[in-house]
């Protein structure tokens, strides 16, 4: 695509890349703009304990399921063979 400055003394844009991300600027930045520690971490506390919390969630979520489904298997199984136990009771007359 073609670029055409129309103002007068306009600076051209630099399409150089920048000096890269520097993970110590930016601590060194959060660092200066936090004026209470304590508030971080409780803030930190609040997330990790939101996220575990939801992690639990969804394991626990899973895990019902699974025994839902093992819950409706056996039942189905002891309906089966309480038919069956019956049906050779009667059969036989008696235990």
């Amino acid at each position: 695509m073609i670029e055409i400055n129309l103002l007068p003394g306009a600076a051209k844009r630099n399409r150089g890349r920048g000096s890269g991300f520097s993970l110590r600027a930016v601590a060194a930045q959060v660092s200066s703009r936090i004026r209470d520690p304590y508030m971080l971490s409780a803030a930190a506390s609040v997330l990790i304990a939101a996220l575990g919390i939801g992690g639990m969630h969804f394991t626990q979520s899973s895990k019902v399921a699974v025994i839902e489904g093992r819950q409706i298997q056996a039942l189905r199984d002891s309906t089966r063979f309480t038919r069956r136990l019956l049906r050779w009771i009667t059969k036989e007359g008696s235990f």
